[in-house]
């Protein structure tokens, strides 16, 4: 019976290895939209204070992207395999240029959301009726 646990706790521990994936260069980009909206929000490039709301914003965005990034990667990627001190540092100097292409996914969610909102909507007015 021991031998029996034994072999399910390595066949498991095998598995999450196995699971592990390669980390592409849409993971290194998402990683970096990641890294810039919290390098965003502790302050802005000019020095000014974050408001309330764009941090609510910037947060969202943070989430939206470690998300698409974890859509791809399973937990059992390490966090480090991903966003390497290299990466943290090259945002950080580079974070204007960094941040820009992540507008691009960013608007395109924002469009999903009032897409969907609309939806909601017609639904909203055919339980209604």
């Amino acid at each position: 019976m021991q031998r029996m646990i034994w072999s399910a706790v390595a066949a498991l521990g095998l598995a999450s290895a196995a699971s592990a994936q390669t980390v592409t260069e849409q993971d290194r980009a998402d990683a970096r939209c990641f890294l810039s909206a919290l390098s965003f929000k502790a302050t802005k490039p000019n020095g000014e204070p974050v408001t309330a709301s764009q941090a609510a914003v910037l947060d969202m965005m943070s989430a939206f992207y470690i998300g698409r990034l974890r859509s791809r990667q399973p937990a059992s990627t390490p966090t480090a395999a991903i966003i390497t001190s290299d990466m943290v540092r090259d945002v950080d100097t580079r974070l204007s240029k960094v941040f820009g292409p992540c507008l691009e996914g960013w608007k395109q969610y924002g469009v999903d959301l009032g897409e969907t909102a609309k939806i909601y909507k017609i639904v909203e007015a055919e339980l209604t009726d």
